[in-house]
């Protein structure tokens, strides 16, 4: 139920997607739903968020392999750009529709991207540090990569074109090197 949430709240969003719709895509039965997520469609929500968060670092650290870090990122938004592409521009971050919709009135749900987000902006910076940024620098710079990542995907969605992500690669690849040295 939770992959089958994941997309369809990527796909069209927190308040358009019904729990028919989740248990028709999941293949589940009625009363499961409810005896897996009592509290209802937002406790189903942040359970997406979590293993959404949960799968992007593990993206962030496949990444953070690389020797530097623009190959880091260019690694992370070409990854990026395949899954927009492969879904037909249809797919993109789960959590920024939650955001957008929902976490004027959901606490759970804005706790839970928060969460989500600074996890991924923690994984950045410590990758940086590791490159040898200083720690202040590279929680700024984290943040920024972050902030990029995710308005590019809207950007990308919008015009069906992947040329905002591959701005990201150009412009912040070479900023990032350049706090290393």
């Amino acid at each position: 139920m939770i992959v089958a949430a994941h997309r369809l709240f990527q796909r069209q969003g927190y308040e358009r997607t019904g729990f028919s719709e989740v248990l028709a895509e999941s293949r589940a039965p009625r009363g499961a739903i409810y005896h897996h997520f009592p509290g209802g469609k937002e406790e189903l929500a942040v359970a997406v968020i979590r293993r959404s968060a949960d799968d992007i670092a593990s993206r962030v650290n496949a990444a953070a392999s690389a020797s530097k870090p623009s190959l880091a990122l260019r690694r992370y938004v070409e990854e990026t750009i395949e899954n927009l592409e492969h879904t037909g521009y249809e797919a993109g971050c789960p959590l920024a529709p939650m955001v957008l919709e929902a976490s004027g009135w959901s606490p759970a749900i804005r706790d839970a991207t928060h969460q989500a987000f600074e996890g991924w902006t923690t994984l950045v910076s410590a990758g940086l540090r590791r490159s040898g940024v200083p720690a202040a620098r590279a929680r700024r710079l984290a943040s920024v990569v972050i902030a990029a990542i995710e308005g590019a995907m809207i950007l990308a969605r919008a015009t069906q074109d992947p040329a905002p992500l591959r701005a990201i690669i150009a412009e912040l690849g070479p900023m990032l090197d350049a706090a290393v040295a």
